[in-house]
Parts: C-alpha cells; sequence; structure tokens
C-alpha cells in the first residue's frame, strides 16, 4: 500500500519500443522512497495520474477536516470500478483494467491512513486527558480544554475546573488571619467567583504614579526645617526608577497571594487582555522632612548635610468586569525613621571636605531604600487586609510611620523646630 499522506509527486514517462509506443512507466515521489508501475496504455495512464494526485487532495482536505464521509462521497474511482473491464481492450491485448489494482489500493489505504489518524487522535485524546488528571491543576485541565476542545472528556474537564475554584475558596477562608478587613475579604471571594466562571483568571496590577515633589523642595525644606544644606533629589524620582519599584512590588504582592491562592487560579499580573480583575494602584509621592548621614551623628545639626526624605500617598481599588466598585482603601507610608543601605563610600566625616560629594553618591541607593521602606509598608498593609498576609508591625522607630490618612504625623526634634528630623545608617 502506498501512502498518499506522504505523496510529493507523480511523475510519468512513456516508454517507445521500435519506433511505437510500448508503455508508460509511473513514478510516485514519496517522502520514505518512490514507487513505480507500468500500464501499457497512454489514455489509461494519464486518467491514472490525475485520479491519484485529484483523490490525494481529497484525502489531505478530508484529514483536515476529520470528515471520512467527505472523502467517501468525492470517491471518482467508483466509477471506474463499476465498468465492464472484459468488454475493454486495447491495442496489443492488454486490457484496461490494469488500472483497477493501483485504484483499489489507493482506495484501501485512503481508508486506512484516516482510520489511522482518527485511532492516534483517539488515544491522544486519552493520553492528554489522563495528563491532566495526574497534574490535578487549574493550568493542565484548561490546557486540555484548549488542544482538545471537541475532547470526550471536556465535561469532565470544566467539572475539575469548577471543583479547584471551590477548593480554593474555601482554602482561603480557613486561613484567614484575624484582624482582616471583611470588605477586602469579599473582594477576593468575588474575584474567586468570577474566575471560576468566565476562567479569566489573570489580576491585572495597574499603577498610576504621580511625583508631587516640588522643583524648589530643596529651598522649601532649608526654609521649613532652618537648615543650610539640602542636597538635589535629581533623577531618584523618574519613571524609569519608579516603574522599576513597582516591579519589585508586583513581584512580592504575587508572592504573597501564591502562598494561599495558587497561581494558576489567580495569576497577578502586569499584563492582561480581555476582561481582567484589576487592582488600580495610584499613588503620590511628595517630601516633607530631612535625613541625616549617622556618619554626620556628632556634628551640630547646623552643619550637617541633608537630603529630603519622602513621603507616599496610596489609593488602592478593586475593579471586576460588570459589577459596581467592590473595595477601595486608602494608606500614607512614611519610610522607616532609620534606613540602611549599601554605601558607595566608607569614608569617615572630614570637616574639611564637602560631605554632600559624599552623599550624592549614595543618592541612589539611599532613596531606592527610603522607597522600598515605602513600598513594602503598602504591600503589608494590603494583604493583610484582605486576610493573606499578618498584622504589619507597631510604628515605632525602625518600622515605618504609616496612617490610614493623607496626613503624616512628624515628631519634635530635640531642637524644638516644628520639622521631622531623621538618621541613616549604612
Amino acid at each position: 500500500f502506498w501512502n498518499l499522506e506522504q505523496l510529493i509527486a507523480v511523475n510519468s514517462l512513456n516508454q517507445p519500443q521500435n519506433g511505437r509506443y510500448e508503455f508508460t512507466q509511473i513514478t510516485l515521489t514519496l517522502e520514505n522512497g518512490s514507487k513505480s508501475f507500468n500500464i501499457k496504455d497512454l489514455a489509461a495512464a494519464e486518467e491514472t495520474i490525475e485520479q491519484i494526485t485529484h483523490f490525494r487532495k481529497l484525502f489531505i482536505e478530508a484529514t483536515v477536516r476529520n470528515d471520512a464521509e467527505y472523502l467517501n462521497s468525492n470517491d471518482d474511482f467508483k466509477e471506474l470500478s463499476s465498468q465492464d473491464h472484459n468488454s475493454k481492450t486495447v491495442a496489443g491485448g492488454d486490457p484496461l483494467p490494469n488500472i483497477i489494482p493501483a485504484a483499489v489500493s489507493a482506495v484501501l489505504v485512503a481508508g486506512i491512513m484516516f482510520g489511522a489518524i482518527s485511532l492516534n487522535n483517539y488515544y491522544d485524546d486519552k493520553k492528554s486527558w489522563d495528563l491532566a488528571q495526574s497534574f490535578n491543576r487549574a493550568s493542565s485541565f484548561r490546557n486540555y480544554l484548549q488542544t482538545h476542545p471537541q475532547g470526550r472528556w471536556t465535561i469532565n474537564a470544566n467539572q475539575s475546573l469548577q471543583t479547584l475554584y471551590d477548593e480554593a475558596e474555601q482554602k482561603y477562608q480557613a486561613s484567614l488571619n484575624q484582624g482582616y478587613d471583611q470588605k477586602a475579604v469579599d473582594a477576593v471571594l468575588q474575584i474567586l467567583r468570577y474566575a471560576r466562571k468566565t476562567q479569566n483568571y489573570r489580576v491585572h496590577i495597574v499603577f498610576e504614579r504621580h511625583n508631587e515633589i516640588p522643583p524648589n523642595i530643596v529651598e522649601e525644606l532649608k526654609k521649613d526645617h532652618e537648615v543650610k544644606r539640602v542636597i538635589l533629589l535629581d533623577d531618584t524620582f523618574t519613571d524609569e526608577k519608579m516603574s522599576q519599584r513597582e516591579s519589585e512590588l508586583l513581584r512580592v504582592i504575587t508572592e504573597a497571594f501564591n502562598q494561599v491562592i495558587p497561581d494558576d487560579i489567580l495569576e497577578i499580573s502586569g499584563n492582561c487582555s480581555g476582561d481582567c480583575v484589576k487592582f488600580q494602584v495610584k499613588y503620590k509621592i511628595n517630601s516633607d522632612s530631612i535625613y541625616y548621614d549617622l556618619r554626620q551623628d556628632k556634628v551640630p545639626e547646623d552643619d550637617r548635610t541633608y537630603y529630603p526624605g519622602i513621603y507616599i500617598d496610596w489609593d488602592f481599588d478593586v475593579q471586576i468586569p460588570n459589577q459596581s466598585q467592590t473595595y477601595n482603601f486608602t494608606l500614607t507610608s512614611d519610610p522607616a525613621q532609620h534606613i540602611s543601605y549599601d554605601s558607595v563610600s566608607n569614608e569617615e566625616y572630614d570637616p574639611n571636605k564637602d560631605f554632600a560629594e559624599v552623599l550624592s553618591a549614595d543618592k541612589g541607593n539611599i532613596y531606592n531604600s527610603m522607597a522600598s521602606s515605602a513600598f513594602d509598608d503598602f504591600k503589608a498593609n494590603l494583604v493583610f487586609k484582605m486576610g493573606i498576609g499578618t498584622e504589619p508591625k507597631t510604628v515605632d522607630e525602625t518600622t515605618p510611620n504609616t496612617e490610614t490618612t493623607p496626613s503624616v504625623t512628624k515628631e519634635k526634634p530635640k531642637t524644638g523646630k516644628s520639622s521631622n528630623n531623621k538618621s541613616v545608617e549604612f
């Protein structure tokens, strides 16, 4: 039998003898070699080539359609096989039925190949379903449904998905920590139910940043805090650098959720197509405090070099497609009173040297630590309200000072100035 699926080309060569036509050699070029046979009739040879080529096209189309009836209904060899071949002869006494074995073979091969493909699809479906069951994860059942939309176990796969979401909801509720915000928990439950119903399980975190630090912040801080030396912020809070800090915040929020809810039940992501649940995170950066380096701890306050401290106002909102607003909370994060960072320079304080040069070299690391402290505070409060994380630590001089209102409480320095004078370790 010849495999029509592997047929690449059909070629013919007429062979003469003593100046007269003798026979036509037909060669079928296949992927794994070639097959040749002779027909001693030119018209029969040409019809054989035409019919085999045409039948191969039908076979390919029927395979794509997965429709054997289409193949049978377009069998152009039926008419040939019903003819009275005993009444037809050709020159030299050779009967026309030489074409019939080839035609019948082609028909049989097509049926066998179509059956083999169907059988292969049957076992592939079974293997894929068994694999999905062995993993027993939402992603494995989704993969089965995507690759076998007409599979025999699509109903079972959908039922398994529903079961996994029910189990995830039960596990989430059983793991809630004390002190959670019931409205935040209700929002998470609605998100789980939306994902179960629609199988759109991605939660899209969208950041909207606003840098509200005034261009003349240095002069304002000098005046407000009655100090002489405050270094510039420069490019420490550009969109590019804040985007990097947002990526880190996205990572830690994802890790917090995955401790309770598998990532293929709810996937926290910075990208999403279609109707996704959205975590809208709006934040505003501003400055109203000053920091100094502990290397200047023994330096008189009026002689120290300061740099601006920041605070961040957060506005968090949950949006579920086709539903009204489900949850919102606001938070103001102050960086920690004492911030440790990796210093580029370990120089001791030199009264004869402009210490601003030393601080300028460390500026990027200082503000990365300062922003991370405020971002961590937001993350800790978010996951705690949703019942996933532990309660944030009580405010002290080593943890961020947080308020649930837009205002920030200032501590009074020893000098009696109405400022917030903080220190930094390295």
